[in-house]
């Protein structure tokens, strides 16, 4: 069983280059954003750990987490998303490393993470694949996808790792710019077969 690291800046492309990884043989795939959700709505000590660093402001009129006024406090401020990657850290990677353990009969196991190397987790896992993408691209895909003002994706993008970062440090690089999906997926199976070789 081997793992692999998904990694890049939001609006990369890297969860659907994540998912192109399901249509090959014995892969199991962990979205950590969608993780990270599930323990907000389920898990009291990470959401108290995050309402005594952020404040009740985060939450919304139940009681749960308003993951939009949470965003906007950590785009806004370097300081604060160090924070939260502290607090998700220690709260996410026991239940990462749990969720591999019981798949370890997979060929390979697909991390999608974006704040791999923010959080010191690039040695965590066999190998990291970075996805990078044109900025202007990544610009509208946020919009789209996040329901952003343009502004306010710019922001999210600015305080993010350069994609010359991403291509000094990676094992594999995908760059998902203007290109198809077939296009991906051939990248993706090209990495498989490396990955496991």
């Amino acid at each position: 069983m081997k793992t692999l690291a998904v990694t890049g800046s939001s609006g990369s492309g890297k969860t659907t280059i994540s998912k192109l990884f399901l249509r090959l043989d014995d892969t199991f795939l962990i979205n950590t954003d969608e993780l990270a959700k599930d323990m907000a709505e389920n898990d009291d000590k990470y959401l108290n750990e995050l309402i005594l660093s952020f404040g009740k402001y985060i939450l919304n009129e139940s009681g749960e987490l308003n993951r939009k006024k949470l965003s906007s406090i950590i785009f806004e401020s370097v300081d604060a998303k160090m924070e939260l990657n502290r607090i998700t850290k220690r709260n996410i990677l026991p239940k990462i490393d749990k969720i591999i353990l019981d798949n370890s009969d997979k060929k390979l196991i697909v991390i999608d993470i974006p704040i791999l190397y923010e959080n010191g987790l690039e040695n965590h896992f066999d190998k990291v694949l970075a996805v990078i993408s044109e900025k202007k691209e990544q610009v509208q895909r946020i919009i789209k996808r996040d329901e952003l003002e343009l502004t306010d994706a710019q922001k999210r993008l600015n305080i993010q790792l350069e994609n010359d970062f991403f291509e000094e440090k990676a094992d594999f690089v995908i760059d998902n710019f203007q290109k198809t999906m077939e296009d991906l997926y051939k990248e993706v199976i090209k990495i498989y077969f490396k990955m496991l070789s």
